[in-house]
């Protein structure tokens, strides 16, 4: 069953009640039927309930100088390290709703990421957890939970390879967001740990402390540069599903976008952006967009829409 299929019953199921409704009392073969195929959907609905209450979980586990083997680890480094992976998942999922996230103060939807703690990871040491299930999803649909963390996991992954790849990773990561993952990266190489993270049957776990170390230093500030800037020209395509557009840049107002003139870009836009305005209906028109500009390393420019402002250039 995917989502679609899900729907449809839950349509169907609704028509069905109402022709049991409206069905007289003269008309039992008919209504006979109608029950006969309520109870099918019914009994498929409720068998998508239960695979829903099996919702996302991680097993997050380190070793190193706070871990005691299989037996323990330090109270502090514990309630640190899983308190600074926590808020990750939480900054990293809200940002992928909500682009940008406030630079300071409350993060919203902090209620759709809650994480329990189910149980001991042993083999090093660390936890399971699982999202507390306030969110039950479609079939073939992912949890807000669930697209948090493959986020992060994506980004640990990334942070020890090639610039190109991190900048994939990070492309689209607020940042917020990934100034917290940051910040659990470096509280684990700060206490001369390693830690590994398994999701979805696959796990990724670093090496050793330098490690950790230089991934905490390459999604640094001094890594990933970060710009604001205005462009003119036209959008050319949009794809509201993921949503991207695609940009021709034709005159930009910063020198360091000199080299971009001409060229095509596909752009993430932000959701705020594609909540307001059809980008479909104004394709080919010409328009100057307020965008925020992404380098890891020496990579090349990822591009998110952060406004498009009414008047036309």
């Amino acid at each position: 069953m995917n989502a679609r299929d899900y729907r449809f019953l839950l349509a169907e199921r609704a028509t069905l009640r109402r022709l049991i409704d409206q069905t007289g009392a003269g008309e039992a073969i008919v209504r006979a039927g109608f029950q006969h195929r309520l109870r099918d959907v019914e009994a498929e609905l409720a068998a998508y309930g239960e695979r829903a209450t099996r919702l996302g979980s991680a097993r997050l586990t380190f070793r190193g100088r706070p871990v005691a083997g299989d037996r323990g680890m330090t109270a502090d480094f514990f309630s640190d390290s899983v308190g600074e992976f926590t808020k990750a998942v939480h900054y990293i999922g809200a940002g992928q709703r909500q682009t940008p996230l406030p630079p300071t103060g409350a993060v919203p939807y902090s209620e759709d990421y809650s994480l329990l703690v189910t149980g001991v990871a042993r083999g090093s040491f660390g936890i399971r957890v699982e999202e507390e299930g306030r969110q039950a999803p479609l079939p073939g649909e992912s949890t807000f939970v669930e697209l948090a963390i493959e986020e992060f996991k994506s980004i640990l992954e990334a942070s020890v390879a090639d610039d190109e790849q991190l900048a994939n990773a990070v492309g689209e990561t607020d940042p917020r967001a990934l100034g917290q993952v940051r910040a659990f990266l470096q509280k684990v190489a700060d206490n001369m740990a390693v830690c590994a993270l398994e999701f979805r049957g696959h796990e990724f776990s670093f090496r050793d402390t330098g490690q950790v170390q230089r991934s905490a230093d390459r999604l640094s500030t001094d890594n990933i540069l970060e710009y604001d800037a205005t462009i003119d020209g036209q959008f050319l395509g949009y794809f509201p599903h993921h949503p991207r557009a695609q940009f021709r840049i034709d005159r930009v107002g910063s020198g360091f976008l000199n080299p971009e003139i001409g060229r095509i870009i596909t752009a993430r836009v932000a959701p705020s952006v594609a909540g307001d305005i059809d980008i479909n209906t104004i394709l080919n028109r010409d328009f100057r967009i307020n965008v925020r500009i992404r380098r890891v390393g020496a990579g090349r420019l990822r591009y998110v829409v952060t406004a498009v402002p009414q008047d036309t250039v």
